[in-house]
């Protein structure tokens, strides 16, 4: 089967054949995506999105008109022994649910997971499987495309500057947002190292880990494709 990861900038594909999990790639567009699916019109596709109604359903709608048969996997209030914090459970984002279900299967103590990408994310779960909880900001192009939005005299660049010290208006930006992140990613370490007295196990995953510094973090994981794993363990259930 292929299992598909949908966001809010890029989709991943990735193959999960005899409970082995194969990453085949990404990309940026619907249209780039139902190319690449054509190819395997005889396999089930199994997706988890973040994004809006209106390109889930085009996607189904495709998948349909190529005789393509799929699931949509949903965030749920529990999966197995992962419980979600949230009241209104739906509102957990279903990648970030799935990174929860992939950092607690083969881990039995505390779990700490950041997801950097068009959002950056943290989440902390409880060595029982309980969600504890998370924060949510914009990630480093987030910000960078906020403030750009309210001015006409800023452009925002996408490459790292080499200087610590921004010398233009751009540089200055990318690395003020950069170390928002960087902000972010030190403030949720700081937070579990004062209130969880047991070891914790950091995953990182997403897109926007290149450019970030977690040298400083104990006990790491990077986990590029934690939401596909996490899809892989829920499809072994369907």
């Amino acid at each position: 089967m292929k299992l598909v990861e949908l966001g809010n900038t890029r989709w991943k594909l990735a193959d999960y054949t005899d409970h082995t999990l194969k990453f085949l790639g990404h990309g940026i567009g619907l249209n780039d995506l139902l190319l690449v699916l054509g190819q395997y019109t005889e396999e089930q596709v199994i997706f988890a999105s973040v994004a809006s109604e209106d390109v889930n359903e085009r996607l189904e709608q495709r998948l349909k008109e190529a005789g393509i048969s799929y699931i949509q996997v949903h965030t749920r209030r529990s999966y197995g022994e992962v419980v979600n914090s949230y009241h209104h459970y739906q509102r957990l984002g279903v990648d970030r649910w799935l990174t929860l279900i992939a950092a607690h299967r083969n881990q039995k103590g505390y779990s700490a997971v950041v997801d950097v990408g068009t959002a950056v994310t943290f989440d902390l779960l409880h060595k029982d499987g309980r969600h504890l909880g998370g924060w949510i900001a914009p990630g480093l192009h987030s910000m960078q495309d906020a403030l750009v939005a309210k001015s006409s005299r800023i452009r925002a660049r996408y490459d790292a500057p080499r200087e610590a010290l921004g010398q233009s208006t751009e540089d200055g930006l990318y690395l003020g947002c950069k170390a928002a992140v960087q902000g972010f990613i030190q403030q949720a370490y700081e937070h579990v190292r004062d209130t969880v007295s047991e070891p914790v196990l950091w995953l990182f995953s997403g897109g926007g880990l290149d450019s970030l510094d977690i040298h400083g973090i104990h006990n790491v994981q990077i986990r590029p494709h934690l939401v596909l794993e996490g899809l892989a363990v829920v499809a072994d259930d369907l």
